[in-house]
């Protein structure tokens, strides 16, 4: 007979299904009944079953998870998924990596005996073989360990240790795409990804594919180190800081100046081998001085101050360590620049720019911000210029621009959302604009970032 576990966190389900069918007259034995993914991994490493009936949205461990770690370790079985219309996605995503089928919520006793009998009868026909190397699953496996997740580290390391060719002597290698592009020869690398903004990071069979692999990005700056087992993403954030610091090397010089003071803290950062989560903390406590520094300089009226503890939601879409210290970077450089531009302007130029930055979305011109300060529309042109040296046309231009490429950065939105939200609803003058001040489209710098 066939031998077959049960995995759900509900009791009643779980306890329900052992009796849903007559599974003797499958040919099926029910080896064991488990409460969540962990208990149902370590059922399956014991009892070695031929088909695995899970839940797919367990606490401790999803049932996705469940098939990347039982593949990981060379576990053929077969696995069918119960998921509601809401977890169709992730039961789509069990398919891509070697599950059976799945069944959808409410489950009906005809359609779960069927699927068992197709899976009973290819079992008879061809036992399960897991392939030596399901290289899609090690690539994911690879980008979710960089990324700080465990589970998905040691999975990755279980596949590691069944392939001798990137198991004896490995070597890690980061790199910073300086045009962003990236090198045909790079994506063919089996385990290789890109970190925004532009962070190669490619796990090499031996110190011969490393160097051709850099000899494919010679304009690259690189990092290389053998890997360390267990500590992939530490090592992975000391490697990025590194690159940041040889990036910013020059940043190392008037100890007053806020770049010589991030560049002190990502040396702390790498020396002390923070997580991204640590490295956080520190990059947001130097911003928060920052912000407490102009909130005391700028009065509290002024919108636009309050508007720039929105910088601290950038560092939040941060997914490596590089990316985290340039938004850093930059959002120190625009609170200080916001700090030294206050503090120089005439009253109605200040407010005029703080109305810019709370209504930039929306359709506002030179004529109704004059309206709105009690002033004429020439005296307002006259003292905005002479203030900024820019018109407001080509301010307001300009700071959507650039708040523009920030949102495109984030990967969070799309083109069209992105124009709605700086003032341009119709996407082809979106383009048409942001094109015009980056001699690019949203679109082609969307695929360099």
């Amino acid at each position: 007979m066939l031998k077959m576990i049960i995995i759900d966190d509900e009791r009643l389900i779980r306890n329900g299904l052992t009796d849903y069918l007559d599974w003797n007259a499958l040919g099926i034995e029910i080896a064991a009944v488990c409460a969540d993914g962990r208990e149902g991994m370590q059922a399956i490493r014991d009892c070695r079953p031929d088909i695995v009936l899970t839940d797919i949205a367990m606490p401790v461990l999803d049932g996705v998870e469940l098939l990347k770690e039982a593949r990981s370790e060379g576990n053929g079985c077969q696995f069918i998924f119960i998921s509601s219309y809401s977890e169709f996605r992730y039961a789509q995503e069990a398919v891509k990596y070697g599950a059976f089928d799945y069944l959808l919520k409410p489950l009906e006793p005809a359609a779960l005996e069927e699927c068992i009998r197709r899976c009973v009868a290819q079992l008879q026909s061809s036992p399960a073989v897991v392939p030596p190397y399901h290289w899609e699953l090690a690539g994911e496996l690879f980008a979710e360990a960089l990324s700080g997740i465990q589970q998905a580290e040691r999975s990755f390391e279980n596949m590691i240790r069944r392939q001798p060719a990137y198991n004896a002597s490995p070597v890690l290698c980061v790199g910073l795409l300086r045009d962003r592009s990236v090198p045909a020869a790079l994506r063919e690398q089996r385990l290789f990804c890109v970190l925004p903004p532009g962070c190669a990071v490619c796990w090499c069979a031996d110190a011969g594919q490393a160097q051709a692999l850099m000899s494919a990005a010679p304009f690259a700056l690189w990092q290389t180190e053998t890997p360390q087992r267990g500590g992939l993403h530490l090592q992975l954030c000391r490697l990025l800081l590194s690159c940041w610091l040889q990036e910013h090397g020059a940043c190392s010089g008037d100890p007053r100046s806020w770049e010589a003071q991030l560049f002190a803290l990502a040396v702390e950062a790498r020396d002390r081998g923070l997580s991204l989560t640590e490295a956080s903390v520190l990059c947001h406590d130097a911003l928060e001085q920052l912000l407490r520094r102009v909130q005391r300089a700028v009065p509290a009226e002024e919108k636009g101050c309050e508007r720039l503890a929105e910088l601290f939601q950038t560092l939040r879409g941060c997914a490596q360590v590089y990316a985290l210290f340039e938004q850093t970077l930059q959002a120190g450089r625009t609170m200080l620049g916001f700090l030294d531009v206050k503090e120089h302007l005439t009253p109605y130029t200040r407010k005029a720019l703080s109305i810019i930055e709370a209504r930039y979305a929306q359709n506002i011109s030179l004529g109704e911000v004059a309206r709105m300060l009690g002033i004429s529309k020439s005296h307002l042109s006259a003292t905005f210029k002479a203030d900024t040296g820019s018109s407001f046309s080509d301010y307001l231009f300009e700071y959507r621009m650039k708040a523009a490429k920030v949102l495109l950065e984030t990967g969070k939105y799309k083109i069209s959302e992105i124009g709605e939200m700086v003032g341009y609803p119709d996407m082809a003058q979106f383009s048409k604009r942001f094109k015009q001040y980056y001699l690019l489209t949203p679109r082609d710098m969307q695929k360099l970032m």
